[in-house]
Formats: C-alpha cells, structure tokens, sequence
C-alpha cells in the first residue's frame, strides 16, 4: 500500500499542472533551428503543444529516483510474497508462471498503449491514465485488505466427512477394534 501511495504522489508532483508558469519550447518543420538542435514539442505533430506547461526537469529527476526506486522494489515484493501466501500448498508453479506472463503482457502492451495516449492526447492523458489505475489499485487494495490472508485449510474429520455438494455423507472404511471375546475366540 505505501508503494501504491508513493506512485500517486510521484504522478502528482510530476503533473504538468495548468497554473504552473511558462509555457514548454515548441518549434516546427518550417523553423530554420537544425533538426538535432530542436528541443520541445513539435507543433506540426501535437496539438496539445500550446496548453502544456512544462515540468521542472530537477524535480522530475529527483522524484523518479527516490520514488520509483523504492516503490516498484517494495511493491514487487509485496505482492509476490502475498500471492504466494494466499495460494498456499497449491500448484504455485503455474500459478506464478501465469501471474509473471501477465506482467510480461502488461510490459509489451502497456507502452504502446501510452504512446498512442501521449501522442493523441499529450503527457496530461497518459499521467491522468496512470493516476486513475494507481488510484483504482488502491482502492481495491484497501477495499478486499480483510480478505488477503494466508490460505486455511481447514482439518477433516476422520469419522465423518460432508461433501460440499449434496451434503453427501461419507463415512472412512476403518477396521474395527477387535475386543477381547473375538480375539479369545479365534485363537481356540
């Protein structure tokens, strides 16, 4: 939960808020500028060039580093470590093996997915994006916190066991005791 804390406050420090003052350099093809000399935002490709107010590149830097650097290390070991607790003496193999491929998925998606957000709509709609799934996440979190415990199997009983569907009762074939006059009787 810290992490997922951290990751908000990152988003929202390093938010191109509209009341932060300047404006980002923008150029187009028609500038006179050499082509790996323009800096900012090409006006020819984005529309949204002329509303983004730029972020302080020593504020972005610094907040990258303390907190992307804690947070994705503290959350990947959270939650790894809680879902193999709730799956408990279960197939964790696969189980993990599916939880490691969707975050693969997710990895080859997820920047082709926000650079379309970016180039459409600008750096605004990809952080928003960010904030609301962050947000979402938490919220979940939070919300189903009571439910994540380690998994409890619980103890059957060797006499009588109630299936789940039906109601059915099985009872075990155990040998029953002997008692002393079968014992005494088979041994004459």
């Amino acid at each position: 939960m810290l992490s997922l804390v951290m990751l908000i406050i990152f988003h929202l420090v390093t938010y191109s808020w509209p009341f932060i003052p300047g404006h980002v350099e923008m150029h187009n093809s028609s500038s006179v500028i050499a082509a790996e000399l323009r800096v900012g935002c090409n006006t020819d490709k984005f529309s949204w060039c002329e509303e983004l107010a730029p972020v302080n590149v020593y504020l972005y830097y610094a907040a990258y580093i303390i907190v992307i650097g804690f947070a994705f290390p503290i959350m990947n070991i959270t939650v790894t470590t809680l879902f193999s607790k709730i799956l408990g003496p279960r197939r964790q193999g696969t189980q993990q093996g599916i939880f490691q491929v969707s975050g693969g998925v997710a990895r080859m998606i997820g920047p082709i997915a926000v650079s379309m957000l970016y180039t459409e709509f600008g750096p605004r709609m990809a952080w928003n994006m960010e904030i609301f799934v962050i947000g979402a996440t938490l919220l979940a979190w939070c919300f189903f916190y009571r439910r994540m415990i380690p998994l409890q199997i619980p103890s059957i009983d060797p006499e009588i066991c109630v299936m789940p569907t039906g109601g059915t009762k099985i009872v075990p074939n155990t040998p029953k005791p002997r008692t002393m006059s079968s014992t005494s009787a088979s041994n004459e």
